[in-house]
């Protein structure tokens, strides 16, 4: 009986531990009512024109600037509509050279982030419910958020980093493949909550190329860095304004021990919209999923 309350007290103490969110960085904002600390802004100048296409300009945009919505109707380019009669809102077809464009850009973006030494990746879309918990994913606790497939032990993904962690599950590195550094296409499935609206921002479905590096915990900041300076790197080849926030702690998710958004500037909007974001999670999912690496003294330590 004793062996018996133990093992249900050891169930009940490590059920309640994987709802405990990471520590945060000395640099993440505490104030719960902060939309985040600006850390860099860039501004573009757009070169056929030489007009700038900064928030600077806001108020006096050129007459041909144009919504994403607004050419893809003159060009033929997405189909709202027949997204709601297949999936319901906030789906869409893309259509001619949209669905060429984002095949192109995602490729182009493999390509450039494998030049930093990347390993690209093509994981599984859906994952086991043990890998999004130590992803910290609580699957069945935030419904609102993932998609499951009814009668199977799996959830769609809302990223890539969760089979990318998984890949490494149960696994001890050896100490020449520390750092891991991938890059990974995949289809990312959210059923967060949004305005039905017709644009392509803040889809159920859409596209993303992750970046994801295992390393030793002395180099957490160094990598988390390179990815940010990485994800810069191509916003400015595609001459897009930006600017980097230090996000608060009350905007990171339970793994997150610090998160950087970047944002960029949409003029047809008059505002900035996240695009992508980099996050450190320390040892919250190596220890979750047992991912480790041999040191020089021949330990078995977290990544």
């Amino acid at each position: 009986e004793t062996t018996e309350e133990l093992a249900s007290a050891t169930s009940a103490l490590y059920s309640s531990a994987l709802h405990v969110p990471n520590t945060t960085h000395k640099c993440t904002p505490l104030d719960p009512d902060s939309e985040g600390e600006l850390v860099a802004l860039e501004e573009i100048r757009e070169r056929s024109s030489n007009t700038d296409i900064g928030p600077h300009c806001a108020t006096n945009l050129p007459s041909y600037f144009r919504s994403h919505t607004e050419l893809a109707e003159m060009h033929d380019l997405l189909d709202f509509d027949a997204g709601v009669r297949v999936a319901g809102s906030k789906f869409v077809y893309l259509k001619n050279e949209a669905a060429l464009l984002e095949l192109a850009l995602v490729n182009w973006a493999m390509a450039r982030v494998a030049k930093y030494g990347f390993k690209p990746v093509g994981p599984p879309d859906l994952a086991r419910p043990e890998i999004l918990r130590g992803c910290g994913f609580q699957s069945r606790d935030n419904r609102k958020q993932i998609y499951e497939v009814v009668d199977e032990s799996l959830s769609l993904v809302g990223t890539a980093e969760i089979p990318l962690a998984g890949m490494y599950s149960h696994t001890i590195l050896a100490q020449d493949r520390v750092p891991l550094k991938m890059v990974a296409f995949g289809r990312c499935f959210r059923r967060e909550a949004h305005a039905a609206q017709r644009s392509l921002y803040r889809l159920h479905q859409f596209s993303k190329v992750e970046m994801f590096v295992i390393c030793k915990p002395e180099d957490d900041d160094k990598y988390f860095q390179e990815i940010v300076d990485i994800e810069q790197s191509l916003l400015r080849e595609l001459e897009i304004p930006h600017r980097v926030l230090e996000m608060p702690a009350s905007e990171l998710g339970a793994p997150a021990h610090r998160k950087q958004d970047i944002e960029a500037w949409m003029p047809s909007k008059g505002e900035f919209g996240e695009v992508t974001s980099a996050s450190t999670c320390t040892d919250y999912q190596s220890r979750r999923l047992n991912i480790r690496y041999k040191s020089e003294e021949g330990e078995n330590l977290f990544v």
